[in-house]
């Protein structure tokens, strides 16, 4: 894909009323990382000249190419955030038009792709040649592939080889072990070999298949297998969310109704609490601690009657609490913060007690 097909997808969001100057302008400060410089290497260029820049009458222009990646300016992050932010309605748009380019990506994996396809576009112009090509059959090739994308791949497919007519484990038994026995192919030849939305996981035998005669409808084929697995998995996770939501709900609706009689009391000092508190965090503390004291038991016995009256998997379940708390850890909360955003994100789960929330948020950061 080239610059000009690339940003008319964005041009229905961001251009809007603006001119083609300072639409190419603004869209190119999406990926300028701003902590390194404070200049857009288009600054200088009239209205005229980004038209055509736009509308592919002119090739982006090498230098600034150059500018955007050789020095590390180009802020990938950046651009993800930006377009994360464009309606749903607005990316399903895109997420089909560059399907229908072959290049295979969903709502989910939106913003990654986009982001890294946009870097492979400036990078390709700023190298002044076309995408290198690699070929899969090497076997240092393989291995790079296998150690950046083996584990995605084959999450996608369950480790079963995704050709409806084949279906083989791609793994082989040793010793009573599974080792992994699969090779990775690109489904189209004309783009990026290393790329995930453009790769499969398949047995060894279909690979050399593919890799000797691939057409048109091979590719197109394989086109429809990638998107139909990212489909399914899709499904997948928002079928465990939704599990995971009403578990959270089913818990909080009992805590809110737990009689005082059911109520145990710790009769010792919560260790762990103790230990994911700094001496400066003792307000948080002092205020989740008597609530783990009083409810510790009962939310144990809760999770215990679960387990053996439901199809419940207390391990999965604890994960995903954990997740939760690990993607708040990532933007430098202070425990307060994130403290106070898990106990809403239960709320909304649950549209219940907020106290209740509290309680089990409480619960978690013991357990």
């Amino acid at each position: 894909m080239k610059f000009p097909e690339f940003i008319c997808l964005f041009e229905p969001y961001f251009k809007q009323k603006k001119s083609y100057r300072d639409f190419l302008i603004d869209f190119i400060d999406l990926v300028i990382d701003d902590e390194k410089i404070d200049e857009n290497p288009f600054d200088v260029i009239d209205n005229s000249f980004a038209r055509k820049i736009v509308k592919g009458e002119s090739k982006f222009p090498f230098d600034k190419a150059r500018f955007l990646i050789k020095t590390g300016n180009f802020n990938k992050i950046k651009f993800e955030d930006a377009i994360f932010e464009i309606p749903e309605q607005e990316k399903i748009k895109i997420v089909e038009e560059l399907n229908r380019n072959g290049i295979q990506t969903t709502l989910k994996t939106f913003e990654q792709t986009v982001s890294e396809l946009f870097y492979e576009i400036i990078s390709d112009i700023a190298s002044g040649k076309n995408q290198k090509k690699v070929s899969l059959n090497t076997n240092s090739g393989q291995k790079d592939l296998e150690q950046k994308y083996g584990l995605s791949l084959l999450q996608e497919c369950n480790s079963l080889c995704p050709l409806p007519e084949c279906s083989k484990p791609l793994y082989v038994k040793k010793d009573e072990e599974k080792q992994p026995y699969f090779q990775i192919i690109q489904i189209n030849p004309q783009k990026p070999y290393d790329r995930l939305y453009n790769l499969l996981a398949v047995c060894p035998e279909c690979a050399a298949k593919l890799n000797m005669q691939k057409n048109e409808h091979d590719i197109l084929r394989l086109c429809e297998i990638k998107q139909r697995m990212q489909r399914n998995e899709e499904v997948s996770e928002l079928a465990a969310e939704e599990k995971i939501e009403q578990d959270i709900t089913a818990l909080i609706e009992k805590i809110t109704n737990a009689e005082s009689a059911r109520l145990s009391e710790l009769n010792y000092s919560p260790v762990e609490l103790k230990k994911k508190f700094l001496p400066s965090e003792h307000q948080l503390e002092d205020e989740i601690k008597p609530r783990v004291v009083k409810y510790f038991n009962f939310i144990n016995e809760l999770l215990k009657q679960k387990v053996e009256k439901e199809n419940f998997n207390e391990t999965k379940f604890r994960k995903a609490v954990k997740h939760i708390y690990e993607n708040l850890e990532t933007e430098e909360f202070e425990k307060t913060q994130i403290f106070e955003a898990i106990s809403e994100r239960f709320y909304n789960m649950s549209k219940n007690s907020h106290i209740a929330c509290q309680i089990l948020a409480s619960y978690f950061v013991q357990s």
